[in-house]
């Protein structure tokens, strides 16, 4: 569950919202949205709805509507995108981080964003 724990941060941070909102029953949209996009990439990246509900505490079938429903929602593939982007850019970063011996601190920061 580390690994939705740092999702949910990566993506709250991203769109500057809370994570404690984010697991919460807010309805307000900036919060519905990034659920929406934490559901999507945790189950892209091998989640199972189930678990994904429990981390996020919602029932199964509104994650699975979520995942199933992405393509209808253009502001969900905005975020996704963003968030793809972003990780691509840590990782790229991370990588030149790599390269300079002497950076081993900001590597380490870098690796624990991409987690």
């Amino acid at each position: 569950m580390e690994a939705l724990t740092n999702l949910l941060k990566n993506v709250s941070a991203i769109f500057d919202v809370s994570s404690d909102e984010v697991l919460g029953d807010c309805r307000d949209t900036r919060y519905v949205d990034v659920r929406h996009v934490v559901c999507v990439v945790a189950y892209d990246r091998g989640y199972n709805y189930s678990e994904i509900a429990r981390f996020i505490k919602m029932d199964h079938s509104s994650v699975q509507y979520y995942v199933k429903e992405r393509p209808r929602y253009d502001n969900v593939q905005e975020l996704i995108q963003t968030l793809t982007d972003t990780e691509r850019m840590i990782k790229d970063t991370a990588r030149l981080l790599a390269e300079e011996p002497d950076n081993n601190h900001l590597k380490r920061q870098m690796m624990r964003l991409l987690v």
